[in-house]
């Protein structure tokens, strides 16, 4: 992938009027793609993680750079096996990080590590006290994704 290539993906949405959706595990930061795109519709899509301070931080980030919702991905506590992956003995190549997640990063890894590592990082017992708590640390509307 081309450094940079987020740019050129971010900027031909907004162009198109179309709502770009980031996932808080991409390589690419928020405030790049709000650089990138600042006329854009941008939403945060995001996971509960163990550490409340990580979910309270990148929601902050997502409002202060103009994102306009939360998009809570709620069915993610068991990572899908990949079969593709696996049959292809996909590695994760080592210059891959999480452009969001700061402190946290990966290294070169099968995907099925990477999905045990991922895993570690969520909450793995979300309920509606959960979706309260998510609610009352943001102004932006907040919506569910999953099964």
């Amino acid at each position: 992938m081309r450094k940079n290539s987020f740019e050129i993906v971010y900027t031909a949405g907004q162009e198109a009027k179309i709502c770009m959706v980031l996932s808080c595990m991409a390589s690419a930061t928020i405030e790049d793609v709000a650089k990138a795109a600042p006329n854009g519709l941008r939403w945060l899509q995001m996971y509960m993680f163990r550490d409340q301070e990580l979910t309270r931080s990148l929601v902050k980030h997502a409002e202060d750079s103009g994102y306009k919702a939360i998009v809570l991905t709620v069915d993610a506590i068991t990572h899908g096996r990949r079969w593709r992956d696996l049959k292809n003995q996909s590695v994760l190549l080592p210059h891959m990080r999480f452009g969001n997640i700061r402190g946290y990063k990966t290294e070169a890894c099968s995907t099925e590590d990477y999905a045990l590592y991922v895993k570690s990082l969520l909450e793995q017992a979300i309920d509606w006290t959960s979706f309260s708590w998510l609610k009352s640390i943001t102004r932006l509307p907040v919506l569910i994704k999953g099964i």
